[in-house]
């Protein structure tokens, strides 16, 4: 999804659960790193990783909308804007809108 110039709905952000390759062969103990890249409109992004261990769902507390959370807020601010006037060129016109940043979300898993 996105990006787009709107907030994560009720200000939270959860992934409950993340699909991997079918022919990926995944153990509990196997440590992963799980990156997740936020995409702004005029082409930044912002790349975050955390490394996990994976575990056996008997051993983890189920997701819930209570515990499945990032408390941190997230939502966007505008940058800069550009008016239809100062934009040159056909390459520019499409910058024309609003930009905001940290919107759309990709997920990708890698193995250690």
């Amino acid at each position: 999804v996105g990006p787009r110039n709107t907030e994560y709905p009720g200000s939270s952000f959860c992934i409950p659960q993340i699909g991997m390759p079918a022919n990926l062969s995944l153990q509990i103990g196997t440590n992963i790193t799980l990156q997740v890249i936020e995409l702004a409109q005029h082409g930044a992004a912002l790349y975050s990783c955390v490394d996990l261990t994976l575990a056996d769902p008997s051993e983890v507390e189920p997701i819930t909308p209570q515990n499945c959370i990032n408390s941190t807020d997230l939502s966007f601010n505008l940058m800069y804007t550009m008016s239809e006037k100062a934009a040159t060129g056909a390459a520019m016109s499409s910058r024309a809108t609003p930009i905001a940043m940290v919107l759309g979300v990709a997920i990708a898993a890698l193995l250690l």
